[in-house]
């Protein structure tokens, strides 16, 4: 029982920090509107939005789903952004071939711009102090007394079955995503590992054990899956902005070819380092 108090205790803390650093990167946007601050907010974003889905069903509370909804649009808008900065990157990096892209690079930077007006707007929007209520009420409710009333399995229990699910629904997409024609799978397969990596950062804190080793690995497969997912964003962009270039389909053939290199490399990855089951109570 006490161990389970000491856990719960940890689960409050790692959930609430986890919302702070929300609010603190939020106001430095408002603020500085940085880049690196941006895209810190995105990441914090989305980690919070992981672990509030977590811990959520264990409070009772009717306010978590208003919570995952409005901390879900602020991703999705932050994303964005992020997309144009990743391609912007990407596409200024290939300097051979720059009279086919400067007029593409020049519509997405105006693009940009105007995306990072979006970000102010849904940031001083953002209704703060009502939404800390409800992270409050939840935290509140992370009790031993609640987890009884909702015939809650024990929490080391339910952070094991959890976590099996996740690895369970890896495994399941990754024959398929290694086949090169397989583009939706592959992106499902980065969706559940970024949701096995989130947990098990934040269940780190919780359990008080060390998953360094299965993070870095994950870390390996989301890395190139999310390079591969970029070129489709690219090539979407690109049709967003009907940019054919002087020789149509030389854009098209870059993000293929990148694509493609990205593809051995995970190839390579998959085989090398297959992924194994790691959680520790």
């Amino acid at each position: 029982m006490k161990n389970s108090e000491a856990i719960l205790e940890r689960a409050r803390n790692v959930f609430f920090s986890q919302w702070e650093e929300m609010l603190r990167l939020r106001l430095l946007v408002l603020k500085r509107c940085e880049q690196e601050d941006i895209h810190d907010l995105r990441v914090a974003s989305r980690r919070f939005r992981a672990t509030l889905k977590l811990l959520g069903p264990l409070c009772g509370n009717g306010s978590v789903p208003t919570l995952v909804k409005q901390i879900r649009s602020l991703t999705r808008t932050l994303g964005d952004l992020r997309n144009l900065d990743e391609a912007l990157a990407f596409f200024g990096a290939h300097t051979e071939q720059m009279d086919l892209l400067s007029g593409l690079m020049g519509r997405l930077a105006d693009q940009r711009e105007l995306e990072q007006h979006e970000i102010i707007k849904a940031l001083e929007g953002f209704k703060a102090k009502k939404l800390d209520s409800l992270v409050r009420a939840v935290v509140a409710g992370l009790t031993m007394d609640c987890l009884r009333s909702l015939n809650m399995a024990p929490l080391p229990s339910y952070l094991s079955n959890t976590s099996i699910s996740l690895f369970e629904t890896i495994q399941a997409l990754l024959p398929a995503a290694l086949c090169f024609e397989n583009s939706e799978e592959r992106h499902a397969l980065r969706i559940a590992i970024k949701k096995w990596r989130y947990f098990l950062e934040t269940v780190s804190v919780i359990l008080e054990q060390d998953y360094a080793t299965p993070l870095e690995q994950l870390k390996k497969y989301q890395t190139l899956l999310g390079s591969m997912n970029d070129m489709t964003v690219f090539g979407l962009l690109c049709r967003e902005q009907e940019e054919a270039g002087d020789e149509p389909g030389k854009v098209a053939q870059l993000l293929e070819d990148e694509s493609k290199r990205h593809f051995e490399e995970f190839v390579v990855l998959a085989a090398a380092e297959p992924l194994r089951y790691s959680f520790l109570i």
